[in-house]
C-alpha cells in the first residue's frame, strides 16, 4: 500500500502541482517509510521511486497524458529526439486493466513495480498501438526506444 501511496503523491505533484521535481527526504532508517532498510535493503518505496526517477531526466517535458480509467493514472514525458517519451501508468485498482496508447506509433521498452516485482523489465519492443496489461495495484514505465 504504501508504495501505490507513494506513486500516486508523485502523481498528484507531477500532473496538479505541476511539480518540477519530487524528491524523498528519507533514504535511510530502521523504518519502512525510507526508501532502505539500514541503507542496505532496498524496499518497494525505492522501486517505485525508480519508476519515476530513473526514466524522466532532467529537459524532459511533461505533455499531455489522460485515461478512460479513474483507476489508471498517465502521466507523458517528452525528452527530446534523443531522449524520446516516457510514459508513466500507476493502477490504484485491485484489478488489471487493459491499455493502449493512441497517437503515434511508437515502440517502448516496459518496467514494473507491484507488491511482488520490483523495476523489472515487463516488455521489449512494445509498440503503442498494441494492447497490453497494467495489473492492480503496479506503477507500469514505458521508455521509448530511440
Amino acid at each position: 500500500d504504501g508504495g501505490i501511496e507513494l506513486a500516486k503523491s508523485i502523481y498528484n505533484a507531477l500532473q496538479y502541482g505541476h511539480a518540477s521535481a519530487w524528491i524523498y527526504w528519507q533514504m535511510s532508517s530502521e523504518s519502512k517509510s525510507a526508501l532502505m532498510h539500514e541503507g542496505r535493503e532496498l524496499n518497494h518505496l525505492y522501486h517505485v521511486s525508480k519508476q519515476f526517477y530513473r526514466h524522466i531526466r532532467p529537459g524532459f517535458t511533461r505533455v499531455q497524458a489522460s485515461s478512460s480509467h479513474s483507476d489508471l493514472l498517465a502521466l507523458a514525458f517528452d525528452g527530446g529526439a534523443t531522449s524520446g517519451m516516457v510514459v508513466v501508468l500507476v493502477n490504484v485498482g485491485a484489478q488489471p486493466l487493459e491499455v493502449s496508447l493512441e497517437n503515434n506509433v511508437r515502440t517502448f521498452d516496459g518496467f514494473i513495480s507491484s507488491q511482488k516485482r520490483f523495476h523489472e523489465p515487463l516488455a521489449t519492443n512494445l509498440a503503442s498501438t498494441n494492447g497490453f496489461q497494467v495489473p492492480a495495484l503496479s506503477v507500469v514505465t514505458l521508455k521509448e526506444q530511440p
